[in-house]
């Protein structure tokens, strides 16, 4: 778990997909499962870091979970 805010955040991120090759100029969606492990909701982001920023973006900047949701 990890501490922001004075509080827990506790997500479980599943990725089907970890080892990808994608052609210059093409795209490929990975699919997410974000898991809300807490006792309370609450708003996140999704980043992508250790790449160019242009290299990869995600459809939505937040995502809400209430206590325990799982969203795809």
């Amino acid at each position: 778990m990890e501490e922001y805010g004075g509080g827990q955040v506790a997500l479980e991120i599943h990725v089907d997909t970890t080892d990808l090759t994608v052609a210059p100029g093409s795209s490929v969606v990975i699919p997410l499962t974000i898991t809300n492990q807490s006792q309370s909701a609450g708003n996140y982001q999704l980043l992508v870091e250790g790449i160019p920023p242009n290299w990869a973006s995600t459809p939505v900047s937040y995502t809400h979970l209430r206590a325990h949701e799982t969203s795809s």
